[in-house]
């Protein structure tokens, strides 16, 4: 079994350093640095505080939204919504030198503990989906279908108590 786990894991880190070696991979790391060289005529440029408020009440408003009914989330719902965490927390992580406040910090830290539950259901959901081809003993294969299904469910209290607090905290990109 970890042979088979090890050769499955070598496979995926060639698939992904097969995708940063493209070209179009290259070819995007480019045009973003060109992006970034640009100079800017400051008349036309958007003060990056308010950029930085619509970019983060905009995702603020998609997780809410898409964390509604959460219970009844499908596995990939779910995943949906864990990128929507990260894409939300990582946009404040860079942008967080813009605001100050303990506000900044409950607010991420409520981010993190989602994007932890999130991610740990996720990996148990796609650890359900891979336990077939590894072709486990069926011994372990029922204990570890139960276990991971378990921890694929999670606990959607604990979950909701979460995207309730992240709903109801006091807006720091104001």
């Amino acid at each position: 079994l970890t042979s088979r786990v090890t050769r499955e894991r070598r496979a995926a880190r060639e698939t992904a350093r097969a995708s940063l070696l493209s070209r179009p991979h290259a070819l995007a790391v480019v045009e973003i640095s060109r992006w970034l060289a640009l100079p800017e005529p400051a008349a036309q440029a958007e003060p990056l505080i308010a950029f930085a408020a619509q970019l983060i009440r905009k995702r603020h408003k998609r997780l809410v939204r898409d964390a509604h009914g959460f219970a009844g989330l499908s596995a990939a719902e779910r995943h949906r919504l864990r990128i929507d965490v990260k894409r939300l927390r990582y946009s404040i992580d860079a942008l967080e030198s813009l605001f100050t406040g303990k506000r900044v910090e409950r607010y991420v830290d409520i981010l993190i503990a989602l994007q932890d539950g999130l991610g740990h259901a996720n990996d148990a959901v796609t650890a359900v989906r891979l336990l077939p081809k590894l072709e486990p003993p069926a011994d372990f294969a029922t204990f570890a279908r139960g276990w991971f299904g378990a921890k694929a469910a999670g606990d959607d209290a604990a979950f909701a108590g979460l995207i309730e607090s992240l709903a109801s905290t006091s807006h720091f990109w104001r």
